[in-house]
């Protein structure tokens, strides 16, 4: 038998996507006794194409096992134990990795992304200019965009605007470079970079993305030079295309609504509730663009608040564990309320280890959290909630405008659907006061703007924290921002994107217009 022939063609079969086929290829060798370590990788590798990640693992030992300096099956069983959560243990295989080779450039490209992903900023940034310095410019305008994201998130807006320029003297025929440069540039000085992305439109040799991605692009520029009406139709038009490429279904979100609804509206939450959690958790809510972002960065200027951001934690438990085909599994989440161990905080206590935050008092601004009062109040009751007001007109603009990446958000891409998720919203919002009533926290963004020393002790006040002068600098708090508003947070508060809407108003249909504030 060549076995190195037989490499080949499970490689081949691998790039592709004949996943199947190539299991069935490995399978055939090991029958025949043949403990080859490249074939037990291709085997794991297959499975983990497949999102088989648990069986992956089993293949991948095996392969390392037969020769522990394999080092592109460490890298395979790396990124496996990433799939699964266990940064912990991907981070040690990707040191091994690299200690056996520590020019392997997917294996530094692969442990920079997972250190940005355990917010080890520095050290992701570090290993992107190592993977930069060996790549010989194969890689150069992926490292680069992830260098601008990463010194953007940071708040070094010089140099991620520096990595922006340089994909654009790399290859200045691909939109990616303008689309980045134009977040850091005062468009009402240089026009350069809205006409070329105006001529990458015309010339229609983009991808789908990079037309979306640029059509945002150029609405932010056009309304960032006061042109409102050629900014609302770049919108309009992204909206547009986006919502053709994705897939929402509002009947989804009602039966989970009326679910979560129906389940908790009796609940005794001094009867179920679980034991006090050691750590202070600041729970941030509020429709998207509503301030949520703002509040928590300045709650985490405090010097003992550490922030978490957006991070899908309790969404994902729920998922997992109480939740099918979009309503709660009732009579599961009564067996586990009455369980000595608190199973939320047991999950959350390994998520912060994985996820290296440290402190005693974090914050937490989860987009999806409005949905799961209910659960936290239960689990966590010691917990602290904020709810983030805001004009809804401006809150809905602030959404037609802005292209998300979560899935969650896929109702953002029409003024129907933005205003009946609003409703929902609303809707929930009111149902988790009224069980709660001065337990929930309010604060209104447009007087955050206009009285922002008082707001801002008020609600220091409310998290039961000592007040920290920080908090009235939070433009200087050095944590990284990693949300659509991580430009805005980083600036003294400022009041231009107050009754914003009325400047797009006579382009809407009328929609948005009806919605009041209650």
């Amino acid at each position: 038998m060549n076995l190195q022939k037989v490499s080949k063609n499970i490689v081949n079969l691998i790039n592709s996507k004949k996943f199947d086929e190539a299991i069935k290829e490995c399978i055939k060798i090991i029958d025949l006794k043949i403990e080859n370590t490249q074939i037990y990788n291709f085997y794991g590798l297959a499975l983990q194409k497949k999102a088989l990640f648990k069986n992956s693992i089993k293949y991948f030992s095996k392969s390392i096992q037969l020769n522990k300096n394999n080092f592109i099956a460490i890298n395979n069983l790396a990124v496996t134990y990433k799939a699964l959560g266990q940064l912990k243990l991907s981070e040690k295989k990707y040191k091994e990795c690299l200690e056996l080779n520590p020019d392997y450039i997917i294996g530094l490209l692969n442990f920079a992304n997972l250190k940005q992903d355990i917010n080890k900023f520095n050290d992701s940034i570090e290993l992107f200019h190592r993977a930069r310095k060996l790549s010989r410019g194969k890689n150069d305008i992926y490292i680069f965009s992830k260098l601008c994201n990463l010194y953007q998130i940071i708040g070094d807006t010089k140099e991620a605007k520096k990595y922006a320029e340089q994909i654009i003297n790399i290859n200045h025929s691909i939109p990616l470079g303008y689309i980045l440069v134009s977040k850091f540039t005062d468009h009402k000085n240089n026009l350069n970079y809205i006409n070329k992305m105006e001529d990458f439109l015309k010339s229609k040799k983009i991808s789908k993305n990079d037309e979306i991605d640029l059509l945002f692009t150029l609405g932010k520029a056009y309304e960032s030079i006061k042109k409102y009406k050629i900014a609302f139709e770049y919108f309009n038009k992204g909206n547009n295309l986006r919502k053709k490429l994705i897939n929402f279904e509002p009947a989804t979100f009602i039966k989970l609504h009326k679910s979560i609804i129906k389940y908790f509206k009796n609940f005794n939450f001094d009867k179920n509730k679980k034991n006090n959690f050691k750590k202070k958790i600041i729970f941030i809510c509020g429709m998207p663009r509503s301030g949520s972002s703002l509040v928590e960065h300045i709650i985490s200027s405090h010097n003992k608040v550490t922030a978490t951001g957006e991070n899908i934690f309790f969404s994902n438990i729920i998922k997992s564990n109480f939740l099918k085909n979009f309503e709660l599994i009732e009579t599961r989440i009564n067996e586990d309320l009455i369980k000595k161990n608190n199973f939320f905080q047991e999950a959350l206590i390994d998520f912060l280890d994985q996820n290296n935050y440290q402190g005693d008092i974090i914050t937490d601004k989860t987009v999806q959290n409005f949905l799961w009062v209910g659960f936290i109040k239960a689990y966590f009751p010691n917990s602290k909630i904020i709810f983030t007001e805001r004009n809804p007109k401006d809150i809905s603009l602030s959404i037609f405008k802005t292209d998300f990446v979560d899935g969650f958000m896929n109702f953002a891409y029409s003024e129907n659907d933005i205003v009946e998720f609003y409703k929902l919203y609303v809707e929930l919002e009111k149902f988790w006061k009224k069980i709660f009533k001065d337990e929930i926290y309010t604060i209104n963004y447009e007087s955050l703007i206009q009285n922002s020393t008082q707001e801002i002790k008020r609600l220091i006040k409310y998290c039961e924290l000592d007040w920290d002068d920080n908090c009235l600098k939070h433009y200087n708090n050095k944590s990284p921002v990693n949300t659509a508003s991580v430009n805005q947070v980083r600036k003294p508060i400022y009041n231009s994107s107050i009754n914003l809407y009325d400047k797009y108003s006579k382009f809407f249909d009328g929609e948005f217009q009806n919605l009041t504030e209650d």
